[in-house]
C-alpha cells in the first residue's frame, strides 16, 4: 500500500513539473501599399508602449478594464521592437519612405502602442489594435493622430488572436501610409 501511495505521489508530481511548450507568434501584417504621389524622407523612432504591451506577453481581455496574459503563448519579441519592425518593413515595401538615421534635419515619427490584445465578449473574439503616432522635427509637432484597428479572430483562441491582431496591425499600417502621405511639411535636406 505504501509503495503504491509513492508511486502515485511521484507520478503526480512528475505530471505537475513537466514543463508546458511555450508557443511564440511573430508580427508578420499583410502589406499595404496604398498609391503614393510624393517621396517622404523621415526617421523612424522604436516604438514605445503602456505597460501592459510592454513585454512579449500576448494580451487578452475578458472584461472591458482587466487585462490578463496567456501562460503559455507569447510574442516572439517584445511588441515595440516588433512593431517597429513591422513599420520599417512596410515602409521599405511602399518605397515612398526614405527612412534616415536620426538628424534634426529630417521628421521623426514616434509611436506609443496604447492596446494590442485578443478581446472576447460573447462568444466572439477579436484583435483590437490602438496606435498613437507624432511626426516632429526638432521641437515642433508637425501632426498627431491615432490609429485603431479592430478583426473578428477566426478562433477564440491564442492562435486565433494572433491571426487577427496581425490583420489589425495591418489596417493600422495602411492607414499610418496613407496619412503620412497627407502630412504638409518640407525637407530641410
Amino acid at each position: 500500500m505504501r509503495k503504491m501511495l509513492a508511486l502515485l505521489v511521484l507520478l503526480t508530481l512528475g505530471c505537475a513539473t513537466t514543463p508546458h511548450p511555450q508557443i511564440a507568434f511573430l508580427l508578420q501584417p499583410p502589406p499595404s501599399h496604398p498609391p503614393c504621389t510624393r517621396k517622404l524622407t523621415l526617421t523612424l523612432a522604436p516604438l514605445t508602449a503602456d505597460a501592459p504591451y510592454d513585454t512579449p506577453l500576448m494580451a487578452y481581455s475578458l472584461s472591458p478594464l482587466e487585462v490578463e496574459f496567456y501562460a503559455y503563448h507569447r510574442w516572439a519579441a517584445p511588441l515595440p521592437r516588433l512593431i517597429t519592425q513591422a513599420v520599417r518593413e512596410e515602409m521599405e515595401r511602399w518605397k515612398c519612405v526614405t527612412l534616415m538615421p536620426y538628424s534634426p534635419l529630417h521628421p521623426v515619427l514616434q509611436g506609443r502602442i496604447l492596446r494590442f490584445l485578443h478581446r472576447f465578449r460573447d462568444g466572439q473574439s477579436w484583435g483590437e489594435v490602438t496606435i498613437s503616432y507624432t511626426l516632429v522635427q526638432g521641437d515642433r509637432i508637425l501632426a498627431r493622430r491615432t490609429f485603431q484597428a479592430r478583426t473578428k479572430a477566426e478562433e477564440n483562441t491564442p492562435k486565433g488572436g494572433a491571426l487577427a491582431l496581425n490583420q489589425a496591425l495591418g489596417k493600422t499600417m495602411g492607414e499610418l501610409m496613407r496619412w503620412l502621405e497627407r502630412i504638409e511639411y518640407t525637407d530641410t535636406e
